[in-house]
């Protein structure tokens, strides 16, 4: 028993949406890291404690 596979057009709504979402997601991301740049990260956050040493 096969099942027949889906094919997801470039021209079905579906298809462009999630190339939309994807666009977004890049964005947003280089907002942000942008932004942590200029910002020089946050001034106020606690340091990072380095993690201990496995026995």
């Amino acid at each position: 028993m096969t099942q027949g596979l889906k094919l997801i057009s470039p021209l079905d709504a579906d298809y462009a949406e999630h190339r939309e979402a994807a666009e977004r997601q890049r964005a947003t991301r280089e907002w942000l890291e942008r932004r942590e740049r200029e910002l020089g990260f946050v001034q106020d956050a606690p340091p990072v404690a380095p993690k201990a040493a496995e026995r």
